[in-house]
């Protein structure tokens, strides 16, 4: 949605999308160290649904993405609130994702986290195999 190619630019799209970025809407941004430093744009009108609207007909969609997007973090929606919205509760029910979700790989199974768990799967492994001084060698009942 945001891709700026520097912090700068990343700031100028969402004002232009959001609105500016300033204290009168976001109180205490100016006491955040580098809002002095940065030039952002001035006199932007939030515009978010403006923008969403051809894209999302759907009036509870358009609401939550409006206020996922709140710039001020303490009027910002937070996840517990956005997962109660109305839009996942509306009638009709809302169409079945399975099919489509299932033709992508799930966007939290990152790499890293793949990645971890295959270092600690061979550190498992080789705790396994080093011997294990004064432990008894007790065999194994089933006890149920």
């Amino acid at each position: 949605m945001f891709s700026g190619n520097s912090e700068q630019h990343q700031l100028e799209l969402i004002s232009h999308l959001c609105g500016s970025i300033e204290p009168s809407i976001w109180p205490g941004v100016n006491k955040l160290p580098l809002y002095s430093k940065l030039k952002l744009p001035e006199n932007e009108r939030r515009k978010v649904q403006d923008r969403m609207k051809p894209y999302i007909q759907e009036p509870l969609a358009l609401d939550l993405i409006d206020k996922l997007l709140t710039l001020d973090p303490k009027q910002r929606i937070d996840a517990d609130n956005a997962v109660s919205s109305d839009f996942f509760y509306s009638e009709p029910p809302l169409a079945d994702l399975k099919p489509l979700l299932s033709k992508y790989p799930s966007m939290f199974e990152l790499k890293e986290v793949s990645r971890n768990t295959y270092n600690q799967q061979m550190q498992q492994q080789q705790r396994l195999k080093q011997p294990r001084p004064n432990v008894p060698n007790l065999t194994s009942e089933t006890i149920y």
